[in-house]
Protein backbone atom coordinates (compact mmCIF):
# COMPACT_ATOMS: atom_id res chain seq x y z
CA UNK A 1 0.00 0.00 0.00
CA UNK A 2 1.49 3.35 -1.05
CA UNK A 3 0.38 6.49 0.67
CA UNK A 4 1.20 9.96 -0.56
CA UNK A 5 2.47 12.25 2.20
CA UNK A 6 1.93 15.44 0.28
CA UNK A 7 -1.63 14.73 -0.74
CA UNK A 8 -4.09 17.47 0.15
CA UNK A 9 -7.49 15.83 -0.37
CA UNK A 10 -8.98 17.22 2.82
CA UNK A 11 -8.78 20.66 4.48
CA UNK A 12 -5.58 21.11 6.44
CA UNK A 13 -7.52 21.86 9.61
CA UNK A 14 -9.01 18.36 9.62
CA UNK A 15 -5.56 16.78 9.55
CA UNK A 16 -4.46 18.34 12.80
CA UNK A 17 -6.29 16.26 15.34
CA UNK A 18 -7.33 17.77 18.63
CA UNK A 19 -5.71 15.23 20.89
CA UNK A 20 -3.99 17.26 23.54
CA UNK A 21 -3.28 15.48 26.82
CA UNK A 22 -4.76 17.32 29.82
CA UNK A 23 -2.21 19.29 31.82
CA UNK A 24 -1.56 19.12 35.54
CA UNK A 25 -2.58 22.31 37.35
CA UNK A 26 -1.76 21.28 40.90
CA UNK A 27 -1.73 23.89 43.66
CA UNK A 28 1.61 25.58 44.12
CA UNK A 29 3.16 24.77 47.49
CA UNK A 30 4.59 27.55 49.59
CA UNK A 31 8.14 28.59 48.74
CA UNK A 32 10.85 27.66 51.21
CA UNK A 33 13.74 30.05 50.71
CA UNK A 34 15.90 28.25 53.25
CA UNK A 35 16.25 25.16 51.05
CA UNK A 36 19.37 24.69 48.89
CA UNK A 37 18.98 25.37 45.18
CA UNK A 38 18.63 21.70 44.17
CA UNK A 39 15.73 21.24 46.60
CA UNK A 40 14.13 24.59 45.88
CA UNK A 41 14.02 24.24 42.09
CA UNK A 42 11.05 21.79 41.89
CA UNK A 43 8.90 24.32 43.77
CA UNK A 44 9.51 26.83 40.99
CA UNK A 45 8.57 24.32 38.28
CA UNK A 46 4.90 25.13 38.76
CA UNK A 47 3.22 27.20 36.10
CA UNK A 48 3.14 30.58 37.93
CA UNK A 49 6.91 30.39 38.51
CA UNK A 50 7.95 28.99 35.13
CA UNK A 51 10.56 31.71 34.48
CA UNK A 52 12.02 31.48 37.99
CA UNK A 53 12.60 27.76 37.53
CA UNK A 54 14.88 28.46 34.58
CA UNK A 55 16.54 31.36 36.41
CA UNK A 56 17.44 29.02 39.24
CA UNK A 57 18.65 26.42 36.75
CA UNK A 58 20.99 29.06 35.27
CA UNK A 59 22.32 29.78 38.76
CA UNK A 60 23.05 26.09 39.19
CA UNK A 61 24.95 26.13 35.90
CA UNK A 62 27.00 29.16 36.95
CA UNK A 63 28.00 27.56 40.28
CA UNK A 64 29.32 24.37 38.69
CA UNK A 65 32.89 25.62 39.02
CA UNK A 66 32.61 26.55 42.69
CA UNK A 67 33.19 24.43 45.79
CA UNK A 68 29.46 23.58 45.81
CA UNK A 69 29.71 21.70 42.53
CA UNK A 70 28.15 18.51 43.86
CA UNK A 71 25.34 20.42 45.56
CA UNK A 72 24.33 22.61 42.62
CA UNK A 73 25.24 20.47 39.62
CA UNK A 74 22.05 19.73 37.61
CA UNK A 75 21.12 16.07 37.75
CA UNK A 76 18.99 13.98 35.42
CA UNK A 77 16.03 14.71 37.71
CA UNK A 78 16.61 18.45 37.22
CA UNK A 79 16.40 18.10 33.45
CA UNK A 80 13.38 15.80 33.68
CA UNK A 81 11.40 18.26 35.78
CA UNK A 82 12.34 21.19 33.55
CA UNK A 83 11.29 19.23 30.46
CA UNK A 84 8.05 18.27 32.18
CA UNK A 85 7.18 21.87 33.04
CA UNK A 86 7.96 22.97 29.46
CA UNK A 87 5.67 20.22 28.17
CA UNK A 88 2.84 21.52 30.34
CA UNK A 89 3.18 24.88 28.58
CA UNK A 90 3.21 23.43 25.07
CA UNK A 91 -0.20 23.20 23.45
CA UNK A 92 -0.13 23.20 19.66
CA UNK A 93 1.49 25.26 16.89
CA UNK A 94 2.11 28.15 16.64
CA UNK A 95 2.16 28.53 20.45
CA UNK A 96 4.42 25.48 20.82
CA UNK A 97 7.20 27.13 18.82
CA UNK A 98 7.71 29.65 21.64
CA UNK A 99 9.03 26.82 23.83
CA UNK A 100 10.92 24.91 21.15
CA UNK A 101 14.12 26.84 21.91
CA UNK A 102 13.89 25.81 25.58
CA UNK A 103 13.55 22.15 24.61
CA UNK A 104 16.55 22.31 22.27
CA UNK A 105 18.61 24.15 24.89
CA UNK A 106 17.90 21.55 27.57
CA UNK A 107 18.70 18.67 25.21
CA UNK A 108 21.96 20.31 24.12
CA UNK A 109 23.04 20.93 27.71
CA UNK A 110 22.16 17.36 28.72
CA UNK A 111 24.50 16.10 26.02
CA UNK A 112 27.28 18.57 26.81
CA UNK A 113 27.25 17.57 30.49
CA UNK A 114 27.48 13.86 29.52
CA UNK A 115 24.17 13.19 31.23
CA UNK A 116 23.16 9.55 30.88
CA UNK A 117 19.56 9.53 29.71
CA UNK A 118 17.05 6.79 30.41
CA UNK A 119 13.92 5.77 28.51
CA UNK A 120 11.73 8.15 30.49
CA UNK A 121 13.96 11.15 29.75
CA UNK A 122 14.24 10.32 26.04
CA UNK A 123 10.48 9.86 25.82
CA UNK A 124 9.98 13.33 27.29
CA UNK A 125 12.29 14.78 24.64
CA UNK A 126 10.48 12.89 21.86
CA UNK A 127 7.14 14.07 23.23
CA UNK A 128 8.31 17.69 23.35
CA UNK A 129 9.56 17.64 19.75
CA UNK A 130 6.40 15.85 18.60
CA UNK A 131 4.19 18.43 20.33
CA UNK A 132 6.04 21.12 18.35
CA UNK A 133 5.67 19.00 15.18
CA UNK A 134 9.45 18.91 14.79
CA UNK A 135 9.27 15.29 13.68
CA UNK A 136 12.75 15.05 12.15
CA UNK A 137 14.27 15.83 15.55
CA UNK A 138 11.80 13.55 17.35
CA UNK A 139 12.67 10.65 15.04
CA UNK A 140 16.39 11.33 15.48
CA UNK A 141 16.07 11.02 19.27
CA UNK A 142 13.97 7.90 18.77
CA UNK A 143 16.68 6.30 16.66
CA UNK A 144 19.40 7.28 19.14
CA UNK A 145 17.73 5.45 22.03
CA UNK A 146 19.84 2.38 21.40
CA UNK A 147 23.02 4.42 21.95
CA UNK A 148 21.94 4.95 25.57
CA UNK A 149 21.00 1.29 25.99
CA UNK A 150 17.28 2.11 25.91
CA UNK A 151 14.57 0.26 24.04
CA UNK A 152 11.63 2.25 22.60
CA UNK A 153 8.41 1.39 24.42
CA UNK A 154 4.75 1.98 23.63
CA UNK A 155 5.04 5.64 24.68
CA UNK A 156 8.01 6.24 22.38
CA UNK A 157 6.08 4.90 19.41
CA UNK A 158 2.87 6.66 20.44
CA UNK A 159 4.45 10.12 20.48
CA UNK A 160 6.03 9.48 17.08
CA UNK A 161 2.83 8.15 15.49
CA UNK A 162 0.66 10.92 16.88
CA UNK A 163 3.08 13.63 15.78
CA UNK A 164 3.38 12.18 12.28
CA UNK A 165 -0.41 12.03 11.95
CA UNK A 166 -0.72 15.66 13.00
CA UNK A 167 2.08 16.59 10.62
CA UNK A 168 0.26 14.84 7.77
CA UNK A 169 3.04 12.30 7.14
CA UNK A 170 0.70 9.36 7.05
CA UNK A 171 2.99 6.89 5.30
CA UNK A 172 5.64 7.24 8.00
CA UNK A 173 2.98 7.12 10.72
CA UNK A 174 1.65 3.85 9.31
CA UNK A 175 5.16 2.37 9.18
CA UNK A 176 5.85 3.19 12.84
CA UNK A 177 2.38 1.96 13.80
CA UNK A 178 3.01 -1.39 12.09
CA UNK A 179 6.46 -1.66 13.68
CA UNK A 180 4.88 -0.97 17.05
CA UNK A 181 2.29 -3.70 16.60
CA UNK A 182 4.92 -6.16 15.32
CA UNK A 183 6.61 -5.79 18.73
CA UNK A 184 3.31 -6.56 20.47
CA UNK A 185 3.13 -3.03 21.87
CA UNK A 186 -0.48 -1.90 22.29
CA UNK A 187 -1.27 1.72 21.34
CA UNK A 188 -3.48 3.88 23.50
CA UNK A 189 -7.01 4.78 22.45
CA UNK A 190 -5.72 8.21 21.40
CA UNK A 191 -3.23 6.71 18.94
CA UNK A 192 -5.78 4.31 17.50
CA UNK A 193 -8.20 7.20 16.96
CA UNK A 194 -5.45 9.30 15.35
CA UNK A 195 -4.72 6.53 12.86
CA UNK A 196 -8.42 5.96 12.11
CA UNK A 197 -9.03 9.66 11.47
CA UNK A 198 -5.95 10.07 9.30
CA UNK A 199 -6.57 6.96 7.21
CA UNK A 200 -10.27 7.77 6.83
CA UNK A 201 -9.63 11.31 5.62
CA UNK A 202 -7.17 9.94 3.05
CA UNK A 203 -9.88 7.47 1.93
CA UNK A 204 -7.66 4.47 2.77
CA UNK A 205 -10.69 2.60 3.98
CA UNK A 206 -9.42 -1.00 4.01
CA UNK A 207 -6.48 0.02 6.20
CA UNK A 208 -8.85 2.01 8.41
CA UNK A 209 -11.13 -0.96 8.99
CA UNK A 210 -8.10 -3.11 9.87
CA UNK A 211 -7.07 -0.58 12.52
CA UNK A 212 -10.63 -0.53 13.91
CA UNK A 213 -10.69 -4.31 14.31
CA UNK A 214 -7.20 -4.31 15.81
CA UNK A 215 -8.40 -1.72 18.30
CA UNK A 216 -11.44 -3.82 19.24
CA UNK A 217 -9.28 -6.93 19.69
CA UNK A 218 -7.26 -5.03 22.28
CA UNK A 219 -10.40 -4.22 24.29
CA UNK A 220 -10.59 -0.60 23.11
CA UNK A 221 -13.40 0.97 21.13
CA UNK A 222 -13.69 4.13 19.01
CA UNK A 223 -16.14 6.82 20.01
CA UNK A 224 -19.17 7.76 17.93
CA UNK A 225 -17.38 10.61 16.12
CA UNK A 226 -14.59 8.28 15.00
CA UNK A 227 -17.08 5.72 13.69
CA UNK A 228 -19.05 8.46 11.95
CA UNK A 229 -15.94 9.76 10.18
CA UNK A 230 -15.17 6.32 8.78
CA UNK A 231 -18.75 5.59 7.70
CA UNK A 232 -19.23 8.98 6.04
CA UNK A 233 -15.97 8.62 4.11
CA UNK A 234 -17.15 5.21 2.91
CA UNK A 235 -20.37 6.86 1.69
CA UNK A 236 -18.40 9.58 -0.13
CA UNK A 237 -16.41 6.86 -1.88
CA UNK A 238 -19.66 5.35 -3.14
CA UNK A 239 -19.48 2.35 -0.79
CA UNK A 240 -22.73 2.90 1.05
CA UNK A 241 -23.67 -0.78 1.12
CA UNK A 242 -20.32 -1.67 2.68
CA UNK A 243 -20.85 1.07 5.26
CA UNK A 244 -24.19 -0.44 6.29
CA UNK A 245 -22.66 -3.93 6.43
CA UNK A 246 -19.79 -2.70 8.58
CA UNK A 247 -22.18 -0.90 10.91
CA UNK A 248 -24.27 -4.04 11.34
CA UNK A 249 -21.22 -6.19 11.98
CA UNK A 250 -19.96 -3.76 14.60
CA UNK A 251 -23.37 -3.79 16.26
CA UNK A 252 -23.15 -7.55 16.70
CA UNK A 253 -19.59 -7.41 18.01
CA UNK A 254 -19.38 -7.37 21.78
CA UNK A 255 -17.89 -4.21 23.23
CA UNK A 256 -17.77 -2.34 19.92
CA UNK A 257 -20.67 0.00 20.61
CA UNK A 258 -22.38 1.40 23.67
CA UNK A 259 -25.92 2.60 24.32
CA UNK A 260 -27.64 4.22 21.36
CA UNK A 261 -24.48 4.48 19.30
CA UNK A 262 -25.76 2.13 16.59
CA UNK A 263 -29.07 3.93 16.13
CA UNK A 264 -27.35 7.33 16.10
CA UNK A 265 -24.85 6.19 13.47
CA UNK A 266 -27.64 4.66 11.40
CA UNK A 267 -29.55 7.93 11.52
CA UNK A 268 -26.38 9.78 10.53
CA UNK A 269 -25.94 7.57 7.46
CA UNK A 270 -29.58 8.12 6.46
CA UNK A 271 -29.06 11.88 6.81
CA UNK A 272 -25.97 12.03 4.55
CA UNK A 273 -27.78 9.95 1.96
Amino acid sequence: MRISQGRATQPEGKRKLAMQISHDHATLPEEREELPCCSRRPLFSRRPLFSRAFDLYKQMQQRRGSSNTQVCRPSIETYLMLLAVVLRRISKPPVSYVYLHSVRLLVRQMKSSAMISDTFALNLIIKAYARCLEMEEAIQVFREMGIYGCEPNEYSYSYIVQGLCQKGWLEKAMNYFKEMRSKALVPTTTIYVAMIYSLSLERLLEATVEVVYDMLENCKAPDILTYRTLLEEMYREGRLEEAYDLLEELRRRKGAMKGRMHSDLLASLHWVC
